[in-house]
């Protein structure tokens, strides 16, 4: 059930991250047929990770869980979680078919941090859960106002005068993340397997260098699109805006295996059994 869970929590994750990021950056629209199928995935993914989860809590196959398990479950703090996230959700989807873009993008960030409070972040205790549960939460929102922001504004006319204006302000957005990115990132390395420095498991190490080079790549790409692409919107803007849309498009891919990456991340463990 490690592998289901595992991918139910990637799914949830990235669907909710790319959807937080595109309403902030949506400049108040909502409600698109692909915000709400990003809203319904992730929602369904996170219902079937409950489940995962509980079936992984009792030792016993997700067909024969009974309302009692459940129930069980909800009095934790992971179900509390849960049910938080599902109310947040609920809120979040009115507002989308209402078209309360703004509304809809400020309820979408405390439910995207919720998620940084699973893996690891349940694991622990004393000032190292304070720490990873911040850091977790911080880096997720900060991710997708970069990723999810950057794959809103790829959908745009960029050679439009509103859609330039949009990219400056994405582009302060995108510097500031990157650095949060690299704080929260490191800070939660430093927690979560500082005590096992000296003997970090190989699949954990593997995993947080395949995401470092992602990060990287991320990196390269967006000071190509700051310091390039960015300056030719004003003199050629129709070749240089269509340049700019593909460059966000693939930068949104690496970003989607990083938090794949990441997922697997929460579900490995950093150390040593």
């Amino acid at each position: 059930m490690f592998a289901i869970s595992t991918t139910l929590d990637a799914l949830r994750l990235t669907a909710a991250l790319l959807l937080a990021g595109w309403l902030w950056q949506s400049d108040g629209e909502a409600g698109g047929k692909n915000q709400r199928a990003l809203l319904v995935l992730a929602v369904f993914s996170d219902l079937l990770w409950l489940g995962a989860f509980a079936a992984d809590a009792t030792g016993a196959a997700p067909w024969s869980l009974n309302w009692g398990d459940l129930e069980a479950l909800a009095g934790t703090d992971i179900g509390q979680r849960w049910f938080l996230r599902l109310d947040l959700a609920l809120a979040l989807g009115l507002g989308m078919v209402a078209g309360r873009g703004r509304l809809a993008g400020l309820l979408a960030l405390p439910w995207l941090a919720l998620l940084g409070m699973d893996g690891h972040a349940s694991g622990i205790a004393g000032w190292q859960a304070v720490l990873v549960r911040f850091t977790a939460m911080l880096h997720i929102v900060t991710a997708a106002l970069w990723i999810g922001g950057g794959l809103a504004l790829a959908r745009h006319r960029l050679a439009a005068p509103e859609a330039r204006r949009l990219s400056r302000s994405y582009g302060e957005i995108a510097l500031n993340a990157a650095i949060l990115l690299v704080l929260t990132g490191g800070l939660q390395f430093l927690a979560i397997a500082g005590d096992a420095f000296g003997a970090i498991a190989p699949g954990y190490l593997a995993l947080s260098g395949a995401k470092l080079a992602l990060f990287v790549i991320l990196l390269a790409v967006g000071a190509y699109n700051r310091y390039r692409l960015a300056p030719l919107l004003h003199r050629l803007p129709i070749r240089a805006g269509g340049a700019m849309s593909q460059s966000l498009l693939r930068a949104a891919l690496v970003g989607v295996a990083a938090i794949l990456l990441g997922s697997l991340l929460g579900g490995t463990e950093p150390g040593p059994p």
